[in-house]
């Protein structure tokens, strides 16, 4: 089969057409000679089979069995065998096959293995003889090929020179072991030997586009450092690949300055869970002239409050657009006080407290300092525990020059009255398009002690946002018979024929009380509901309605499917 292959193609290559062929084109000028078919055949072949990129994408497919009943591990056992067997079957086919064979790894210790001298001797992968660097050949044969690594696991024990040896011939030298690697990624600390960590720094030469470490521990930020060391010390900062960057964990502000070298980074996201992170780590951050979406979550034993002070300046983000904070309230105060974007346009704040006085002061004070410092905002996104939520919260945001499209709020249960003062007193939310209301998780205990906005009232608080396409919101549903629901809704559809161009709608459905009533599942309700909804709604294209209390009684989940479904075909009639 080999022999054959290299034959066709050197056949077709010994050919001379003066026309452009395509895998099924067929020359039309007038003069040309009348060829048999099986000639256009041969050379249709022989382009496939010198298209890598062709033929990779067609083996793409044998990666995993399209078996469903069978798991996923099994699955991807077998979809390697089968690109193992279709790479050994003749030459034309290996390297497309071996590429995505070696696509992605998601340990390391297959590639070590690849060096001859690597043994297992008691538990521990080790040599008897000296690395040379022709040993390590295989590994960069194969290792070209690889292009993503992910690992959650990596237990085996695997001597510290097995990683020196391969440095000496890797590091500091034109050779690059994993020239087309673009992605890292690392979930575990727990199943991951400290000493493993030392192949990082092997990495450092690949053009590496996105990097993700999670819970980092002291055991490796030693490794981590010396990583991010060699990768800008390998890579012009003109030129640097990384733009990607993700560190969760103990890394320790020690990690920061390797990050100088990064010049063309555009998203970071610093998890930060050791004491330590100062606004004025904020200055170095603000250094680099591509950044656009900085994300930082900060303990909460970072106590330090910080209070704005002419002295302290404020750091200009020129290309920033997302800017997400989590962490303490005072933490958070006090970066926002000290950063600027001129382009930020959405800002995602997650504040965790335990004073509710102080924490109500406290989100105030972080909504007007967000429409200081980012002139162009018109994407907001709260999560707060505070119990107490002040009534003028959303006060600074109006008469914004820029008004708000988005907000979403994930916190305590909001009330009938709070809302009312928040969403309809104002009347200042004709631009807004999309609002999601969360019941934070830890509040959600909490939710039967709140009198909050029943479904009756969903088509009269649409009207103080004219402009809505996307809503999300909690509603209470009446813990009463179904034949008095009934009437409420089509008394709200005679009376109210304002119609609203809602595209896609959100409800969680849960009672004031713990006690269900079976009437409440009726089926005459339910269809009612649909209509009602339909009526008011007539372009939603997308209706999830769900119930708090589907897990111990599933028959609501069935109720509200059946809701969902009716009022899709309302919908669809009714086009």
């Amino acid at each position: 089969m080999q022999n054959s292959s290299d034959a066709l193609i050197s056949s077709s290559q010994s050919q001379h057409v003066t026309l452009d062929l395509d895998v099924d084109g067929i020359p039309q000028s007038e003069g040309a000679p009348h060829l048999p078919a099986f000639a256009f055949n041969s050379r249709a072949e022989a382009k496939v089979l010198r298209n890598l990129d062709l033929l990779g994408l067609i083996f793409s497919d044998l990666s995993s069995e399209p078996s469903s009943h069978l798991q996923p591990s099994i699955k991807r056992a077998r979809g390697r065998k089968n690109l193992l067997r279709v790479g050994l079957t003749c030459k034309a086919f290996f390297d497309p096959a071996m590429s995505q064979l070696w696509h992605e790894m998601d340990s390391f210790l297959p590639m070590l293995r690849l060096i001859a001298k690597v043994e297992l001797r008691e538990g521990v992968y080790t040599t008897r003889e000296v690395i040379l660097e022709h040993d390590i050949q295989r590994l960069k044969l194969y290792g070209r090929w690889i292009r993503h690594i992910q690992i959650s696991s990596f237990t085996e024990r695997v001597s510290g020179h097995i990683y020196a040896a391969i440095a000496r011939y890797t590091i500091g030298t034109p050779s690059c072991l994993f020239p087309s690697l673009r992605n890292l990624r690392i979930h575990s600390r727990c199943d991951i030997f400290p000493e493993n960590f030392q192949f990082l720094p092997l990495l450092a030469s690949s053009p590496l586009s996105t990097i993700e470490i999670e819970r980092i521990t002291d055991n490796y930020k030693v490794h981590l450092a010396s990583f991010l060391h060699e990768i800008s010390r390998q890579h012009p900062a003109e030129n640097h690949p990384v733009s990607t960057l993700s560190l969760s964990g103990i890394f320790g502000i020690s990690v920061l300055p390797h990050l100088k070298g990064f010049a063309r980074i555009s998203k970071l996201t610093l998890v930060h869970r050791a004491a330590g992170f100062y606004v004025e780590n904020l200055e170095f951050l603000s250094n680099h002239p591509l950044l656009s979406v900085l994300e930082l979550d900060l303990p909460m034993e970072w106590t330090r409050i910080i209070k704005p002070s002419p002295n302290n300046a404020v750091h200009a983000f020129p290309y920033i657009r997302t800017l997400a904070l989590g962490g303490s309230c005072n933490h958070i105060l006090g970066i926002l006080c000290h950063v600027y974007g001129e382009r930020l346009t959405q800002v995602n704040l997650k504040l965790l407290g335990r004073g509710a006085e102080a924490d109500a002061d406290i989100l105030r004070a972080c909504i007007f300092r967000c429409t200081t410092m980012a002139p162009m905002l018109d994407d907001l996104q709260l999560s707060f525990t505070a119990l107490k939520i002040p009534q003028d919260l959303f006060s600074p945001l109006r008469g914004l020059k820029s008004p708000l499209r988005s907000l979403q709020v994930k916190s305590y249960v909001i009330d009938k009255h709070l809302f009312h003062i928040w969403f309809q007193e104002a009347g200042e939310w004709s631009d807004l398009e999309m609002l999601k209301l969360e019941l934070h998780p830890s509040q959600a205990s909490r939710r039967n002690q709140v009198d909050v906005l029943d479904l009756v009232t969903l088509p009269l608080l649409c009207t103080s946002f004219p402009k809505l396409h996307t809503l999300e919101i909690y509603l209470g549903h009446p813990d009463t018979d179904a034949a008095v629901i009934e009437p409420l809704l089509r008394s709200q559809m005679q009376s109210m024929v304002q119609t609203h161009g809602l595209v896609n709608l959100k409800i969680l459905l849960f009672d004031h009380s713990s006690f269900i009533p079976f009437s409440m599942r009726d089926i005459t309700l339910a269809i009612t509901i649909s209509r009602f909804i339909n009526h008011f709604f007539p372009n939603l294209q997308h209706l999830d309605l769900s119930h708090h209390h589907e897990s111990a009684y599933p028959a609501w989940r069935d109720w509200c499917r059946g809701v969902v479904e009716m009022t899709t075909n309302c919908t669809v009639l009714a086009r």
